[in-house]
């Protein structure tokens, strides 16, 4: 391992041999007529938000993961399941009877419940994403709404 101290000392200073960069910075001025209703005052408010009539967008919120809720919900139900079969003797007598003689008709109906559950669990997921993704858009139209009536209000007060 190097010195870091040692390596700077082994470097010479080069900055005869580098140049500098002397383009002059655009000075131009940037047009600011659509931006006049986002400037703010003193207090850093914007001045769109201070006027009567006009509401400010809603910011986006983050996404809830309903999928992770509702598997977490059902994985721990299905602990809380097991927990009360393991700490009851006489339940736990009867799992380990049940699953050391079983039957056709029984593995059947054990399939199509774990697969029927799963296919639930998916589905109520599914739903509460789906309800999530419309009141985003619902938020996202009425927000549009409210800037395309701003935007008439201003277009209106300038012309007039």
């Amino acid at each position: 391992m190097t010195d870091p101290a040692a390596v700077g000392a082994d470097r010479t200073d080069d900055a005869e041999d580098t140049e500098m960069d002397t383009t002059e910075m655009d000075t131009t001025e940037m047009d600011t007529t659509r931006m006049e209703h986002l400037t703010t005052d003193d207090s850093g408010v914007r001045a769109a938000e201070a006027e009567p009539g006009s509401a400010a967008a809603p910011l986006d919120r983050p996404r809830v993961r309903w999928a992770g809720i509702v598997w977490g919900v059902a994985f721990a139900a299905v602990a809380a399941a097991g927990l009360v079969l393991v700490g009851s003797p006489n339940a736990y007598r009867a799992l380990v009877e049940w699953v050391a003689s079983p039957s056709v008709p029984a593995l059947v109906a054990t399939a199509l419940l774990i697969v029927g559950s799963l296919i639930l669990v998916a589905g109520i997921a599914g739903m509460l994403r789906r309800g999530q993704r419309r009141r985003a858009a619902a938020r996202s139209a009425s927000a549009a709404d409210r800037d395309t009536a701003d935007i008439a209000v201003t277009a209106e007060r300038h012309t007039a």
